[in-house]
């Protein structure tokens, strides 16, 4: 089981947890725009012996602290309201008469709640309110059109129907009376009251969504979703509204676990944010990495080689080594012997995701950090009269990309990269009878000059071609990294665990109406 946020996501590709102070914010919303009815009748003097009339207060959504299923608690309050009531039976009863209205010097005392759990259920009723002409026709709109391969943020339902709401919670619940027949009575009426909105097809639909269809060029593109709910640790009620509802994730058609993800840690860690995203680490290498950073290092720095993967570490090394080329100059030295010449190089590159890199100006980002060479040498061999007579040269350029990363707009994570050549290491040798021959024409030393020249222009070509391709490819990039619901969330920032998980936070979108 997970003990942090760097850990393993416990089977899914991906988590986007969305605070319980989020959900709310939608409550009110729906409950401000009027969406939801704050007139309650219910009860008939005669034949319950109780009858109601009021309004309620703007609800409250708490996450509940089972961790198996998405479970919360609806809480109902009331601004105002009559209950009428007999006591007693027969010639001996008595009509009564209790005011709900809070007392205003004692808010939290005398205001009439009552809390009930309820299951929270993720776009599985649309199907059922379509062309219910109670459902407002923006919010019908997302229902009946909803698709299967859209982000499920969009439809969240009380689900009154599978949920007991004849039991309230007596924890979270005030009824301030000392009347044992209210108690009994009251909550059972007040259940039956919130079932009766779902017969009548006007649901509380708890949040929203505009729609997010699915992008076949979006790597992180969500096909199956199952949920779970998490209750801050420990709670406070400074933290209280950091507890998640969590959508746990797949990608590729995979189906999820019907047992929903369980976190023994807080996914999200500051009211600053709506919530956080995870995308596991093996999905962030084996969808973006491997398929699309990758390829395009390759062709960058060009060669026929292969990335290899370092175990299950998220670093790469590419490696080209070219076969030898070898050439046989004739008569090359005076017309004397032939002239036997070896080239050879190699390329290497080793990739790395990173928490964070320093850019030029100081700024750290997350990103990946690529180091590399281009490493050329020469190896030329005669033997007049019979004595071996050889020289050599070697150039090696090192240089280094940075590919940084953030936030960007409409989901995608910008990328920008700087790259960086390094200092050119070289090097030349000759056998004694080459430094010997040297003394009267020079020749293997401008022989040397000569490669020296020639490998120093290559190495510099191969990095200026390296710079520009990725210069024109990172937007590409950009194309394929794509976060879940852009028209929903805006995405703050990007980082990498510990674990190198992919972690994201976000904001609601609060200009999307229903």
């Amino acid at each position: 089981m997970a003990n942090n946020i760097n850990d393993a996501l416990t089977g899914y590709d991906m988590v986007w947890a969305i605070t319980q102070d989020t959900l709310q914010s939608q409550l009110t919303w729906l409950f401000s725009m009027g969406f939801i009815s704050n007139e309650v009748k219910f009860g008939n003097l005669d034949n319950d012996g109780l009858e109601f009339d009021g309004v309620i207060d703007q609800p409250d959504l708490i996450i509940a602290n089972e961790s198996s299923n998405a479970i919360a608690y609806f809480v109902v309050k009331f601004a105002s309201g009559k209950i009428k009531y007999y006591t007693g039976f027969g010639r001996n009863a008595k009509l009564e008469e209790t005011n709900l209205t809070p007392d205003p010097n004692n808010i939290d005392q005398t205001t009439w709640k009552l809390a009930f759990k309820v299951q929270l259920n993720i776009a599985l009723l649309a199907e059922n309110y379509k062309d219910k002409k109670s459902i407002p026709p923006s919010i019908q709109d997302k229902l009946s059109n909803f698709k299967s391969s859209d982000f499920t943020v969009k439809n969240i339902f009380l689900d009154f129907q599978n949920s007991d709401m004849t039991t309230y919670d007596e924890g979270l619940s005030n009824i301030p009376t000392s009347s044992s027949f209210l108690k009994s009575n009251f909550s059972g009426m007040l259940g039956a009251w919130i079932l009766d909105q779902q017969k009548t097809d006007n649901p509380y639909i708890l949040g929203y969504t505009a729609d997010a269809p699915f992008n076949e060029s979006s790597i992180f593109q969500p096909t199956g979703s199952t949920f779970s709910s998490h209750r801050f640790k420990p709670i406070a009620p400074e933290n209280a509204g950091l507890s998640t509802l969590n959508f746990l994730l797949m990608t590729d058609g995979t189906t999820p676990s019907s047992q929903g993800g369980q976190f023994n840690y807080n996914l999200v860690e500051s009211n600053e944010f709506s919530g956080t995203g995870l995308v596991a680490k093996e999905i962030v290498c084996s969808k973006w990495i491997e398929t699309q950073v990758l390829p395009a290092l390759k062709h960058a720095i060009r060669g026929d080689g292969n990335w290899q993967r370092q175990g299950e570490d998220v670093k790469w090394v590419y490696e080209f080594s070219p076969p030898d080329v070898k050439k046989t100059y004739k008569n090359a030295d005076s017309g004397i012997v032939d002239v036997h010449a070896t080239y050879s190089s190699q390329t290497y590159a080793v990739a790395e995701i990173r928490q964070s890199i320093t850019d030029s100006q100081g700024n750290s980002y997350p990103g990946i950090y690529i180091s590399g060479y281009y490493y050329y040498r020469a190896d030329l061999e005669e033997k007049p009269l019979g004595i071996e007579t050889t020289a050599w040269q070697y150039d090696k350029l090192p240089w280094e990309v940075k590919l940084f990363m953030k936030a960007g707009t409409n989901g995608k994570i910008q990328l920008w990269s700087e790259t960086t050549k390094g200092n050119k290491d070289s090097g030349h040798d000759e056998s004694w009878l080459a430094e010997f021959a040297d003394l009267f024409d020079g020749g293997y030393n401008s022989w040397l000059q000569s490669v020296d020249e020639s490998y120093t222009s290559l190495s510099n070509n191969s990095f200026d071609s390296l710079t520009s391709y990725l210069h024109n490819t990172l937007s590409q990039l950009e194309q394929q990294v794509i976060l879940p619901a852009p028209s929903v969330f805006v995405y703050k920032d990007v980082s990498f665990t510990d674990e190198k998980n992919m972690k994201v936070h976000l904001s609601y979108n609060t200009q999307v109406s229903p």
